[in-house]
């Protein structure tokens, strides 16, 4: 019994890999087997007693009858597994296996044998005490089920071995429960004899060591698809991975030759592939009409600037993993666009090469209870709370509506609920993604929670991401002010902003930002007050309510209504740039930060259609305490922390001559400030990937530790480096996009 415990628990125990909920389910399996056997022992020496009578053959022992139950606990436990682990199941494979394993059980006599054997049924002469019928047919029916899950299921792994390993497995046990259905109700003890008398324990040795392999079979199995080591094979082929997907590389014209092609003709080739495998419709040229409607989309500028070689519009997930599979394949560098909202060059767009755009993947569903929403990477979030709003709900979202889900969520995902329920990242239950061998997994807390963890905070680091499934929040009306204040209320206007980021603890239902800039000649200071429910002068915003104001807007809006507000006040088409910083909540930090801001900016002046502006945001303790939600995201972040100020230089203007003089601008105020800040000991490390600049390294940000995490799980499921070299836009995980 020791031997086996050790034996079964070992490939779960000494493989690398996260626990998961399968390892559980299968380590429940085992345990059960286990006390299978354990009650067997006792009851199997009154069936191997030639000289017994044939009375006492027929009274089944309770013993016996715990074990039927422990092994039928078993194989509920592995049908759990095998479902948990699966991917896609055939429901036709399913029934026809467990029709043909009931049929044949019912033919060899194990459920309800008639009194006497013939070739069409009860083939084994089994003869089954009353007692006995209704629990060997409910234990047959639950291996059936075993063995039609385990043949029926695809698991997630990239190997299929695991699949070839349960059903041999689950095959195993079938054949050895069939061995002790014959030794147990046989009808004629006498038709033994020596043989059986003198060998049956070695019979029985050999029986149970089939169903002992079986089980070792499914349990090491089960490692292969969690095991980091093993995620991608060693000898993964692309031309092997495209054919899984219905593409045979060798009927395509434009795939010859390859190694002889440059970057630009490579890219070509790519191009006319897709369109060799989609058609015209999905992958757009640079002659297409809809070819501009691509590049108006951006928000920046320099962004609708980049000329990709072709545009791909996936329509399902599988689109995707051909797409990454043949850029591995031609060696064409791609991009993916989900809003494009990022300001820099070439963050989601790729020049020369294929870019990505996830337009018509903008699903938006509901499950059965409401409690998660579906969303496809292709939706900005408008679209998602317009979609939501007839059920009262909502999402964890951005607070415009023309941002992108995508980005935004895999870089943080800052909400007008943040206090309440966390960041985006922090409220969702699982990823679909398309990784670097083209698998299509689900990533949550319990599989792949090493790949999940990563995603939040990892950008495009790890994976496409083809579904989001966010929990959803009920959505009313809420209230939002925008007050504007004159340059003098500074003090006043910094200290009411300290105010509510402590009072958010208190009051999660407030959200605040404040604009520093000058409009119209005019310095100004601009908070925009959000509030979660339809109130009157919510009690937290007070130290506001009390700076007299050069102007106030005040209304109640719909989400939706707040989004299209915002949106408003940030409108596309410009030159842009983000820079970011974080610091410890230091309200006098705070003011001489701003007080700087306006001493500096007439050196902006020359710049045409110049707009820097400063943006304050509170990182609240009741943010902080939501990043350890599901096993915690790779931000670096907790309450001990906090609460922290996050600065977003932004800046936006017309010419791209102006280029350098902007980024010497922000770059000269970004280096004041935050020298100051260390000098003042309140300096973060922490960037803010959805403000961070071409010229900052945020993932080093997230500390040495989360760092080396997140270049491990990239490791384990992108060992090749297809999303750091192949997809080499936004922010890597080995220093800044660009080198100031």
């Amino acid at each position: 019994m020791l031997s086996s415990v050790a034996f079964l628990s070992g490939p779960l125990f000494l493989t690398s890999g996260e626990w998961t909920s399968t390892r559980s389910l299968i380590t429940a399996g085992l345990l059960f087997s286990l006390a299978g056997d354990f009650f067997l022992i006792p009851s199997r020496s009154e069936f191997h007693n030639a000289n017994s009578n044939p009375q006492q053959e027929k009274k089944i022992s309770i013993s016996f009858q715990l074990g039927v139950i422990a092994f039928a606990a078993a194989h509920i436990a592995y049908i759990l597994a095998f479902f948990q682990d699966n991917e896609t199941i055939s429901w036709g494979t399913f029934a026809t296996t467990f029709l043909v394993t009931m049929a044949v059980a019912k033919w060899l006599g194990v459920i309800y044998p008639p009194p006497h054997s013939s070739a069409r049924s009860n083939v084994l002469d089994l003869d089954l005490p009353a007692d006995m019928k209704p629990l060997v047919l409910v234990y047959a029916t639950i291996i059936s089920v075993m063995f039609a899950t385990a043949a029926s299921t695809t698991p997630v792994d990239v190997s299929s071995r695991w699949q070839y390993q349960r059903v041999f497995g689950a095959a195993m046990f079938v054949a050895s429960d069939v061995y002790v259905a014959k030794d147990a109700f046989k009808k004629s003890p006498g038709s033994r004899g020596w043989v059986q008398s003198t060998f049956g324990w070695l019979f029985d040795f050999m029986i149970r060591t089939i169903s002992l392999v079986g089980a070792w079979l499914i349990a090491s199995g089960a490692t292969l698809v969690q095991a980091d080591s093993s995620f991608e094979p060693a000898n993964f082929n692309v031309t092997a991975a495209l054919k899984g997907y219905g593409v045979d590389t060798s009927s395509i014209p434009a795939l010859t030759n390859l190694s002889k092609r440059s970057t630009e003709s490579a890219c070509l080739a790519a191009c006319a592939s897709l369109e060799s495998v989609f058609g015209s419709e999905k992958v757009l040229d640079q002659e297409n009409t809809s070819y501009t409607t691509f590049t108006d989309a951006f928000w920046s500028e320099q962004q609708a600037e980049v000329r990709p070689s072709c545009i791909f519009k996936p329509s399902v997930n599988t689109d995707v993993a051909i797409v990454v599979l043949l850029s591995q394949l031609t060696r064409c560098p791609f991009a993916a666009k989900s809003g494009g909202h990022a300001a820099f060059r070439g963050a989601s767009s790729s020049p020369g090469g294929i870019t990505i755009w996830f337009t018509d993947m903008n699903e938006v569903s509901l499950n059965e209870d409401h409690s998660i929403a579906s969303i496809g990477p292709g939706n900005l979030w408008g679209r998602v709370y317009k979609a939501l709003e007839p059920y009262g709900l909502a999402a964890i979202g951005g607070r415009e509506s023309s941002l992108g889900v995508g980005g935004f969520v895999t870089g943080g995902g800052i909400s007008f609920h943040s206090n309440l329920y966390g960041w985006a990242l922090d409220n969702v239950e699982s990823f679909e993604v398309v990784t670097a061998s083209g698998r299509i997994v689900t990533a949550n807390a319990t599989n792949f929670p090493d790949l999940y963890w990563a995603l939040r905070g990892g950008g495009n680091n790890l994976g496409l991401v083809t579904k989001f499934n966010l929990y959803t929040i009920p959505s009313s009306t809420m209230r939002g002010t925008t007050r504007v204040f004159e340059e003098a209320r500074l003090p006043e206007v910094v200290s009411a902003f300290g105010s509510v980021s402590r009072g958010a603890t208190a009051d999660g239902n407030a959200q605040q930002y404040v604009a520093f800039a000058r409009m119209q000649g005019v310095s100004v200071a601009s908070a925009e007050l959000s509030y979660a429910l339809n109130i009157t002068d919510p009690p937290i915003f007070k130290p506001y309510r009390d700076i007299p104001a050069l102007a106030d807007t005040t209304e109640s809006r719909s989400l939706v209504q707040y989004c299209e507000y915002i949106n408003d006040q940030n409108p596309s088409g410009h030159r842009e740039m983000y820079w970011t910083i974080a610091t410890q909540l230091d309200e006098s930090f705070a003011l001489w930060a701003a007080e700087y801001y306006f001493k500096i900016v007439p050196q902006a002046a020359n710049i045409t259609g110049g707009n820097p502006v400063i943006i304050y945001q509170a990182l609240t303790e009741p943010m902080l305490a939501n990043v350890t939600k599901f096993g915690g995201n790779a931000l670096g972040l907790d309450t001990s922390q906090g609460p922290l100020i996050l600065f977003n230089m932004a800046f936006w203007w017309d010419n791209a001559a102006d280029d350098n003089a902007v980024y010497t601008f922000i770059h000269n105020y970004y280096k004041v400030i935050t020298d100051e800040a260390k000098k003042r000991g309140i300096a973060h490390q922490y960037i803010y990937m959805n403000y961070g600049s071409q010229f900052q390294d945020v993932i080093a940000g997230y500390g040495a530790d989360n760092k080396a995490r997140l270049q491990k799980v990239a490791a384990t499921y992108d060992p090749r480096g297809v999303y750091q070299t192949l997809q080499p836009g936004y922010f890597k995980l080995n220093g800044a996009p660009v080198q100031y």
